[in-house]
């Protein structure tokens, strides 16, 4: 079975909400540009919904964007970002850069061991520890 990332309704871009979703290490963010036709009713032909796109484990903040897009607040642009989100071109592996994968393993093996746990895999490099969380193999 075929998974798909969900795109919301156009009612939660317009009550400006921001969305994130993921499927594996692809990322991606929406958020909208909501331009108000009246103090209680949104301009939907005007407003836009700006949408970021990563690969990676880290969140928003701490990733570098890969690319991005502005769509409009349209039912037709609401199809357009699920059609780039549902593409199948997230479904590729990423190479992460060295210093992140280190920064990212470091991190998971201090956060181990002050939980009280024993790193159990000392034998392996920080690089082979983090490249194995990020395809699932444990």
């Amino acid at each position: 079975m075929e998974s798909r990332l969900y795109i919301p309704t156009l009612h939660t871009f317009a009550m400006n909400n921001i969305f994130t979703g993921s499927c594996g290490i692809f990322r991606f963010r929406a958020k909208p540009n909501v331009v108000m036709a009246t103090p209680k009713e949104v301009d939907f032909t005007q407003s836009t919904i700006f949408v970021e796109y990563w690969h990676g484990l880290f969140c928003y903040e701490k990733s570098q964007m890969e690319g991005e897009n502005t769509f409009p607040m349209s039912e037709e642009g609401r199809a357009e970002i699920d059609a780039n989100a549902n593409d199948g071109e997230h479904d590729h592996p990423v190479v992460m850069d060295l210093g992140r994968r280190d920064d990212f393993a470091d991190g998971a093996a201090d956060h181990h061991n002050r939980a009280g746990g024993k790193n159990k895999r000392r034998d392996q490099t920080a690089e082979h520890r983090v490249a194995r969380i990020a395809v699932g193999v444990r």
